[in-house]
């Protein structure tokens, strides 16, 4: 059995084919490969949506400190048109007094 012949015979052993057990198994560990990958899309995803809402919250907080600067600024306005005509609206229209027995 152990002749020279067999040791040096040009022809290779074939491997045997998978098995059903050993591919399943292959397949399963694609399969995770795949859930990892899920998971760290929907992670980075939600990342983003997080950085999206506090971003959409600082707009927001950045409109609503304008518009309060913007009515600070009208009522300014407004109070000194009124302050420049005060004088001319007294002078046109006297404060009368009540006729109710004064």
């Amino acid at each position: 059995m152990d002749s020279p012949m067999s040791q040096d015979s040009p022809i290779e052993k074939e491997q045997r084919p998978i098995g059903r057990k050993a591919a399943k198994a292959k397949r399963g560990s694609n399969s995770t490969n795949a859930s990892k990958v899920l998971e760290e899309i929907s992670r980075q995803n939600a990342m983003r949506l997080e950085i999206d809402m506090k971003t959409q919250e600082n707009e927001r907080a950045i409109q609503l400190e304008y518009a309060k600067e913007m009515e600070y600024i009208r009522q300014e306005k407004i109070e000194k048109r009124i302050g420049k005509l005060w004088p001319w609206i007294q002078a046109i229209c006297p404060l009368k007094q009540n006729n109710f027995g004064s």
